[in-house]
C-alpha cells in the first residue's frame, strides 16, 4: 500500500482551480465579444445566458442567428470589469455539452 504525502495536491478540474490562462486577445477591463456555436436544441439560449449571470452586468447587445439547419450561432457584447470574469465565462461555456466553439475577443 502506498503512502499519500499530504504535502502534494493535484488538480480538480470541476472545481476550477486550473490555472487560468489568459488569451492574447483579451487585456484588462473593457468591452468584450464572445461568439459561440452550439447546436440547435430549444433550451440553448437559455443555457447559454445563464453563464453571462456570473457577471451580474447585463450584456449591451446580443443576437441570435441559425447558420445551419442544426447550428446556431450566439453573439454576445458585454462590458467587464476583468479580462479573467470574461475568460472564466468563455471557459464555463466550453464545458457546456451544447456548445461547439466559442471565440472571445476584446473589442
Amino acid at each position: 500500500m502506498s503512502k499519500i504525502d499530504g504535502n502534494s495536491s493535484t488538480a480538480d478540474v470541476y472545481s476550477g482551480d486550473m490555472p487560468i490562462v489568459v488569451p492574447s486577445t483579451v487585456r484588462g477591463a473593457g468591452d468584450f465579444l464572445f461568439i459561440i456555436e452550439a447546436d440547435a436544441a430549444p433550451d440553448v439560449l437559455a443555457r447559454v445566458a445563464a453563464l453571462f449571470n456570473i457577471a451580474n452586468v447585463a450584456p449591451h447587445s446580443a443576437s441570435l442567428s441559425r447558420e445551419l439547419s442544426d447550428q446556431l450561432k450566439i453573439s454576445v457584447g458585454i462590458h467587464l470589469t476583468s479580462a479573467i470574469t470574461a475568460d472564466m465565462i468563455r471557459r464555463k461555456l466550453e464545458q457546456l455539452t451544447c456548445v461547439i466553439s466559442v471565440v472571445l475577443t476584446a473589442v
